[in-house]
C-alpha cells in the first residue's frame, strides 16, 4: 500500500504513544560579527530556526515493541517523515476560547486610498488602526491614526496575525504552549501536513477576536488566510536525524528504545 506523501517524501504513521521523555534541541541560525577596532557588533538573523530532539520510549511489551520496530523501519533512516508531539502537554496552559484562524496581515498604507474607521494599514514597519476616516493623511498623523497594539509586523517571520478568538480575551495562551498550523499539499495527491510553533508572548485579544501570536520558530510555509489554528495535541513534521536506528530487547520480550529527531524542513 502506498503511504501519503507530502514534498515528496512519504509519510509513515506513528504508533500511539506516550514517550518517557523527549530531550528537545533549539537551534538559531544567527551570525554576530565584531569589529576589531570599536568592538562594536553587528548581528544577523539568518531566520532559519528548527527544533530537533531524542526521543525515549518506555519499556514496551512484545506487541508493542513490535510496531515500534515496525515503525522505525518504515522511516528508512531520514528517508521519510512522520508527525510527532510532545505527549507530556497535550494541552495549553492558557485558556483559549472562540474559533481562531490565521487573518491576512494589514495591507501597505496607500496615500489614494479612503480609509474608514477602524481599518488598519502597514506603515514603516508598524501596525496603525484608522481612528478617524481619511484619505491622503499618513498614519504619523495621530488625528486619524493610532499605533494598534495587537498587532507587530516587525516580528515577522516570528509573529502570526490571527482572528476568531474570545473577544477582549487575556491568556489566551501562554508562553511555552503550542499550536500547529498546516501547511497545503505541495504536489498532486500529497497531504496536508501539520507545523509545530510554541509560544513566546502571552496572547491577548482585542474587542474584534483580533491577536498577533509571537512564535517559535518562523513561519514555515505562508498559511492561507482563514486556516485553523490548532491548539490541543498539537504535532509536528519531523523525521529520524540518522540513517540507523538501535533497540534493545530483553527476554522477558520487553524492548527499549530511543531515537534522535530533527525537523523536517
Amino acid at each position: 500500500m502506498a503511504l501519503p506523501t507530502w514534498n515528496g517524501w512519504n509519510i509513515v504513521t506513528m504508533p500511539s504513544y506516550e514517550f518517557q521523555s523527549i530531550d528537545f534541541v533549539s537551534t538559531d541560525t544567527i551570525g554576530v560579527f565584531t569589529s576589531p577596532y570599536t568592538n562594536q557588533m553587528q548581528v544577523y538573523d539568518w531566520q532559519n530556526s528548527f527544533l530537533s530532539g531524542t526521543v525515549t520510549l518506555p519499556p514496551q511489551e512484545a506487541g508493542d515493541a513490535a510496531a515500534w520496530i515496525g515503525f522505525l523501519l518504515a522511516c528508512r533512516g531520514s528517508m521519510n517523515v512522520f508527525e510527532l508531539g510532545d505527549s507530556s502537554q497535550t494541552e495549553p496552559f492558557g485558556t483559549p476560547s472562540g474559533s481562531p484562524v490565521v487573518a491576512a496581515a494589514p495591507a501597505a498604507y496607500s496615500a489614494t486610498t479612503a480609509y474608514a474607521v477602524g481599518n488598519t494599514v502597514n506603515y514603516s514597519g508598524n501596525t496603525y488602526i484608522c481612528i478617524a476616516a481619511t484619505t491622503g493623511n499618513a498614519p504619523t498623523d495621530t488625528t486619524y491614526w493610532a499605533l494598534d497594539n495587537q498587532f507587530h509586523p516587525s516580528a515577522f517571520p516570528y509573529g502570526l496575525y490571527t482572528t476568531g478568538w474570545g473577544a477582549s480575551a487575556n491568556g489566551l495562551l501562554l508562553p511555552g504552549d503550542y499550536i500547529t498550523i498546516p501547511s497545503a499539499p505541495v504536489n498532486p495527491g500529497d497531504e496536508t501536513i501539520s507545523r509545530l510553533y510554541r509560544i513566546t508572548q502571552p496572547v491577548n485579544s482585542d474587542a474584534s477576536g483580533n491577536a498577533t501570536i509571537s512564535i517559535w520558530p518562523q513561519i514555515r510555509e505562508t498559511p492561507a488566510a482563514a486556516v485553523a489554528i490548532t491548539t490541543s495535541n498539537t504535532r509536528g513534521l519531523f523525521r529520524l536525524a540518522q540513517n540507523k536506528v538501535q533497540w534493545h530487547k530483553s527476554y522477558d520480550t520487553t524492548m527499549q528504545a530511543s531515537f534522535a529527531i530533527v525537523e523536517a524542513l
